[in-house]
C-alpha cells in the first residue's frame, strides 16, 4: 500500500508507533523512509476520571495537525460469547467506530479497556474515556469530517468480512448465502450521530441470523449497553453515569445528537419524521445500483 500511494503522491506522510524497519518498503521517489515516521509521543490527552499513564500520551504530529478526518470501520468490536471471540476480547466495547478509532491515537490503549469492558468497569451508565478522547482539543476538537467504511464489514475486530443479512442491504438470499457485500459508506460532521446510525445498522444485522452451527445465537450480536458512551457524549452535562466530564478545566459540552431510528425498514430519525421540529438526526440514505 505504501509504495502504491508513494508512486503517485511521493510526499504523503505515514506515521506508526515505532521507527521504520528493514521489512518495510522505502519511498521509491527518495530511496529511503521519507514519509514514514515514528510517533513522537508527548503528554496531550486528559481524562475526567481514572488513573492513566501511557494513555495520556499522543503523537506530537497529532498536536501539530491543523485538522483531522476520522475514517473508521463500520464494525462491532467484540462478541459477547467467548467461543466466538478470539483474542480473549469477549465483553469489551460494543463497536469499533469513530470514538474507538482514537485507541490508535494514544500510546496506551490497553489502559482504557477496563472502562469499556463489561466484565470490568464498563457497567451500564458508567464513565467512558471515549468521551474525553472525543472532546479533546487535539482529536475531536480539530476533526472536520467523520466517515465509516462499510464496503466490507466484519462481525467483530480481526474477523473476516461477512455478508450482512438484513435491511437496509436488500439481500436476495438466505442470510450469509447472499453474494453481495454491504458496500456502503457513512459520512457526517457529527461524531455521535454517525455512530448512532452505524450502531443501528449493526443492531439490524443481529436479528434473524441464528443457525445451529453457531450455538443458536446470532452470528452478529451486539454487546449489552453498547450505546452508553454515545448517551454520555450527547449530554455530558447530564451524563447518565453522573460523571463530571472536563477538558481544559471546563465542562465538556454536547459532542452531538443521539437517538435510535424508528425501525429497520424505514430507518427514520426525528428530523426525518419532523423536518421542522425534529432536534436529532436526519439520515439521508442514497441507494445505488440496479434493484436497490
Amino acid at each position: 500500500m505504501l509504495t502504491s500511494i508513494w508512486s503517485e503522491f511521493k510526499d504523503v506522510r505515514f506515521m506508526q508507533q515505532y521507527a521504520p524497519d528493514s521489512k518495510q518498503p522505502t519511498n521509491p521517489a527518495y530511496g529511503d523512509y521519507t514519509g514514514l515516521e515514528a510517533a513522537n509521543w508527548v503528554e496531550g490527552m486528559t481524562y475526567s476520571v481514572g488513573d492513566f499513564d501511557k494513555a495520556k500520551f499522543i503523537p506530537q504530529q497529532v498536536i501539530d495537525a491543523t485538522y483531522m478526518i476520522n475514517f473508521a470501520l463500520l464494525k462491532l468490536h467484540s462478541y459477547p460469547y467467548f467461543y466466538l471471540a478470539t483474542g480473549g476480547d469477549a465483553g469489551q466495547t460494543g463497536i469499533t467506530m469513530s470514538s474507538k478509532n482514537h485507541a490508535g491515537t494514544i500510546q496506551g490503549p490497553p489502559e482504557i479497556h477496563k472502562y469499556i469492558n463489561t466484565y470490568q468497569l464498563g457497567k451500564p451508565n458508567s464513565y467512558s474515556p471515549l468521551v474525553d478522547m472525543a472532546a479533546s482539543k487535539h482529536t475531536g476538537g480539530k476533526t472536520i469530517l467523520y466517515l465509516l467504511d462499510g464496503l466490507y464489514c466484519g462481525r467483530k475486530h480481526s474477523s473476516l468480512p461477512i455478508h450482512f443479512p438484513n435491511p437496509p442491504f436488500n439481500n436476495k438470499a438466505t442470510p450469509y448465502e447472499n453474494p453481495e457485500w454491504p458496500a456502503c459508506m457513512l459520512a457526517s460532521f457529527d461524531e455521535v450521530a454517525i455512530q448512532a446510525v452505524g450502531l443501528d445498522v449493526m443492531y439490524a444485522q443481529s436479528k434473524n441470523n441464528t443457525e445451529p452451527t453457531y450455538h443458536n445465537v446470532p452470528r452478529i450480536m451486539v454487546r449489552d449497553n453498547a450505546d452508553d458512551f454515545l448517551r454520555e457524549m450527547a449530554d455530558p452535562d447530564n451524563a447518565p453515569s453522573g460523571t463530571k466530564y472536563v477538558q481544559d478545566g471546563k465542562p465538556i459540552k454536547s459532542q452531538g445528537v443521539f437517538e435510535h431510528w424508528d425501525n429497520d425498514e424505514t430507518m427514520r430519525y426525528s428530523r426525518n419524521i419532523d423536518p421542522k421540529n425534529g432536534k436529532g438526526i436526519e439520515f439521508i440514505y442514497i441507494p445505488l445500483g440496479k434493484g436497490k
